[in-house]
């Protein structure tokens, strides 16, 4: 069951209509062919990938950071 979600995303990257089957009723199950593999470098050189990968490991270990210094010092008032 939790194949289809990563199925389904990578039928919708794959599109070559341009986003069009995004919004089809009902849903678009098979890809359109010929597949559009162009879509996946296109969306890695659109944008500044690496500055947004530096931005989320920055704030992901900041998050991880905080967690654990105030889950010990709850761990040490309830414990105490």
């Amino acid at each position: 069951m939790s194949a289809f979600p990563l199925y389904y995303m990578l039928v919708l990257a794959m599109d070559k209509r341009g986003g069009v089957a995004i919004m089809a009723w009902p849903p678009v199950m098979t890809p359109y062919w010929p597949l559009q593999w162009d879509n996946f470098i296109y969306a890695l050189t659109a944008v500044d990938f690496g500055l947004y990968t530096i931005n989320s490991t920055i704030v992901a270990t900041l998050v991880v950071v905080g967690t654990i210094l105030s889950s010990a010092v709850a761990g040490f008032v309830f414990g105490g």
